[in-house]
């Protein structure tokens, strides 16, 4: 917007080609350079809150709990006294520890999923597309309902060639749809 202000609607689209056209050469020199698709497993596995069970003190003498329990949401969070020193915490639940360190462990030693020629074509159709919808509306402008129908066009295109690529996107289905529950209705 700033860009319009000071330049102009030329300005604006100079500007918006340029961040995208960077975007693409730096996501295409990715990909070429090390020619590997999707992980296997997620990066940050999601807390399952349900096999979680609230911690209370076993012989505590003070009688204060370390996790408090909310009432509607049931959400478990520990309380300011039993929360460790900046240094030495960790953004988990406290069961969930030890068991990520030696899961982490495992899963950075996992390769990625190579890509044959089909995939690479199809990440790159991908990553080229912002810059074909951008071409596209200028040759066709802002009004014409003609750049949406190609870039429907080369996703369509892009996932029919990574088709036996999909499944283990549908496999995070289930955590995404608990952490975006409100948008499954």
């Amino acid at each position: 917007m700033g860009t319009a202000r000071v330049w102009g609607e030329m300005g604006r689209w100079t500007i918006i080609v340029l961040i995208q056209l960077a975007k693409a050469i730096l996501r295409l020199l990715l990909l070429l350079w090390y020619k590997a698709g999707i992980q296997m497993s997620p990066p940050i596995v999601p807390l399952n809150r349900e096999t979680q069970q609230p911690l209370h003190p076993q012989g505590d003498s003070s009688g204060k709990d370390q996790t408090y329990v909310g009432r509607r949401s049931s959400r478990v969070v520990r309380s300011l006294q039993s929360t460790p020193s900046l240094q030495s915490r960790h953004w988990g639940s406290p069961q969930q520890r030890e068991e990520s360190q030696s899961r982490r462990a495992e899963e950075m030693n996992q390769p990625p999923t190579p890509l044959g020629l089909q995939e690479t074509i199809a990440e790159s159709i991908y990553i080229t597309r912002p810059l074909l919808h951008l071409l596209s509306l200028g040759v066709w402008g802002q009004r014409s309902w003609k750049p949406w129908l190609l870039s429907a066009v080369l996703d369509i295109s892009s996932l029919s060639l990574l088709r036996d690529r999909v499944r283990p996107l549908m496999d995070y289905l289930p955590a995404w749809q608990k952490i975006y529950f409100y948008n499954w209705g």
